[in-house]
């Protein structure tokens, strides 16, 4: 069995990170959803109290973000890779008909890298549902507001300027 087969998703998840925050902070992403059955959430008409706490937690999500990817960075840089080396070792170990791209000494390493990510990972998810419990929501809530922010272009260039705002 592939010793990397559980870790599979973090080349992905750094890449990903790395692309939502400039997302995000650009005011051009979508907030990530959570909870069970995120993605069956309906469209809801929203408030203007339900935009400003949406952004105010969405400028700690961005934070967190940007906060979590120079720590995954750093993770990754610790053990003397970069990200682009680690992400061609993890997709390469990964694809059974791919051939290996790193010696027993770099696969080792990418595997404590690895774990680490999913452990920041854990942590990451359980900062973000207290940013939202702190900022007066459900994660329910917050993803009916990300969904009806995803799906209404006006809700969006409120949103829009309400970061900007916030952003300065």
């Amino acid at each position: 069995m592939n010793r990397f087969r559980k870790y599979l998703r973090w080349p992905t998840v750094v890449a990903g990170l790395l692309v939502i925050t400039s997302l995000l902070v650009a005011g051009l992403g979508q907030a990530p959803m959570f909870g069970a059955g995120a993605s069956q959430v309906e469209t809801i008409d929203l408030t203007e109290e339900d935009m400003v706490s949406f952004v105010e937690v969405n400028k700690q999500m961005i934070e967190l973000q940007v906060e979590a990817e120079k720590e995954m960075v750093e993770i990754i840089e610790e053990q003397g890779f970069s990200i682009e080396k680690y992400i061609d070792i993890v997709t390469a170990e990964n694809n059974p008909e791919a051939e290996s791209v790193a010696t027993g000494e770099e696969l080792e390493k990418a595997q404590e890298i690895s774990g680490k990510m999913e452990a920041l990972d854990q942590q990451l998810h359980q900062r973000s549902l207290e940013i939202i419990d702190e900022g007066g929501l459900t994660p329910e809530r917050y993803n009916q507001i990300a969904m009806s922010l995803q799906n209404s272009p006006e809700y969006q260039e409120r949103y829009n300027e309400l970061m900007e705002q916030e952003l300065g």
